[in-house]
Formats: C-alpha cells, sequence, structure tokens
C-alpha cells in the first residue's frame, strides 16, 4: 500500500511539474498575421542581421501588391530596424508570367554599389516570395539582367537564411 501510494505521489508531483511550471508560450509580432516583410536589424553591438516583421497587404491585383510591399520594405515598424532600401528605389514594370516575376527596376537601381544591390535585391525577393505572389523573380533594370543572378532567376530555396545571418 505505501509503494502504490508513493508511486502515485511521485506521478502526480511529475505531472505537476510537466505542466505547471512550463514557462507560457509568448505570442510575438512575427507569428501575426501578414505577409513577413524582411529589413535590417543591428543588435547591441551594432552588428546587421536580416529580419523580419508581418504586415497586413491590403492590395488584391498584382502591381499595387508588390507596390505596398516595397513602400513596407521602405518603412519598417519594428523598433531597431535598420532602413536598407532607399525611397528612390522604383519598379518600371512588373509582369508575372506563368509562376516567374518580373521586377523592372527603376534606373536608380543600377547606380547602387555592389553590396546595397544584393542586401536590397534580397530583402526584396524574400518578402515578395513569403508573399507567395510567385515562386521565382527575374531582376532587370531598364531591361537589362541585374544582379545576384544576372541570367538566373531567384527562387525561396536560394534565399535561405539562418534565424539570424549577420552582414559585415
Amino acid at each position: 500500500m505505501k509503494r502504490a501510494l508513493c508511486v502515485l505521489l511521485c506521478l502526480l508531483c511529475a505531472l505537476s511539474v510537466l505542466c505547471g511550471c512550463r514557462p507560457r508560450r509568448q505570442v510575438s509580432v512575427r507569428e501575426s498575421e501578414g505577409v513577413k516583410i524582411y529589413y535590417i536589424r543591428k543588435d547591441e553591438e551594432g552588428r546587421k542581421y536580416i529580419d523580419y516583421e508581418r504586415r497586413d497587404i491590403k492590395s488584391t491585383n498584382l502591381q499595387g501588391r508588390v507596390e505596398e510591399i516595397l513602400a513596407a520594405l521602405k518603412t519598417p515598424k519594428s523598433k531597431g530596424a535598420y532602413l536598407e532600401v532607399p525611397e528612390h528605389i522604383g519598379f518600371n514594370e512588373i509582369t508575372l508570367s506563368g509562376n516567374v516575376l518580373y521586377l523592372d527596376f527603376s534606373r536608380s537601381y543600377r547606380y547602387l554599389a555592389p553590396e546595397p544591390t544584393l542586401i536590397i535585391s534580397t530583402l526584396i525577393c524574400k518578402s515578395l516570395l513569403d508573399d507567395g505572389i510567385a515562386e521565382y523573380i527575374k531582376i532587370t533594370c531598364d531591361g537589362e539582367h541585374q544582379p545576384p543572378l544576372y541570367n538566373g532567376y531567384i527562387h525561396q530555396g536560394k534565399l535561405h537564411t539562418d534565424e539570424k545571418m549577420y552582414i559585415e
């Protein structure tokens, strides 16, 4: 009898530890509804890394949706966001053909330095691919192929980043 009572008490203690003492799950802004809008954040040491916030995109047509995502990229609401997409970056043409989204940037995109070009194209492509508008993205500027892939397409699998990917 004593043995059964001890086993029962041990089981009750184990259950109370497992159920009652676990930390409560906090719902962050990142888990809410909306499209992931990627931006650059600086940590306490000043190092930059890619992060995201969720934003509601209201447009339903292709042109409006892409423009709204670009506008959200230029104005992140998260505390500590480091603006990387300049205000003067825009699109000449946005076309969807099958599962490929063609982005023809305005002339100002061509004059960006290589590092900002790579960062900006990554932020834009990750945000647009997360929205599910297309499976692939092709970047041009005034009709000419642009980095990071001059003759290729950008696919979600090529833009995989770790939880914190620091940028030098």
